[in-house]
């Protein structure tokens, strides 16, 4: 299934897609997701969104606005594992973020990540051809969290 709006560069695929009612986006905004796709009710995408993987699942009331005209990107490298999950719960609001989903990442309801939060769900900082340990896991964000509480 294909959501495209040409003039403000949107385009959204996924086999199974559901754009909730009173949705709102911003410009700019690529996503590509194998299985579904689905945005709940009274959310907003704001500018500059890119978001690949193989299920991507936003709670209603969900809230991203780039700061300084950055943007979201969530996938990275591991966006092709079958495992590239993501599920975030209702009223959630995202700044400029790296969310890395080679593993899956749940997020819960009522969580807020500020400006330049990342998400990453694999360590291999030093070559994996040298020896050294390759590291893969989900990440699980608990309800009612921020990021202020997170790096405390």
């Amino acid at each position: 299934m294909l959501y495209e709006n040409k003039l403000k560069n949107i385009r959204i695929e996924a086999n199974d897609l559901h754009i909730g009612t009173d949705v709102t986006f911003g410009e700019n905004i690529q996503i590509k997701v194998r299985g579904k796709f689905h945005l709940g009710d009274y959310s907003h995408l704001g500018n500059h969104v890119n978001m690949k993987g193989e299920n991507i699942c936003i709670g209603k009331h969900f809230y991203y606005s780039p700061l300084n005209n950055l943007g979201i990107n969530i996938g990275g490298g591991g966006a092709d594992s079958p495992n590239a999950n993501l599920t975030v719960g209702d009223r959630c609001v995202f700044h400029n973020s790296l969310i890395n989903i080679c593993e899956p990442v749940t997020i819960g309801n009522d969580v807020g990540l500020s400006n330049h939060v990342d998400i990453i769900t694999h360590g291999f900082w030093y070559s994996a051809l040298e020896g050294y340990p390759l590291q893969f896991k989900g990440v699980n964000i608990g309800a009612g969290m921020n990021s202020a509480q997170l790096s405390g």
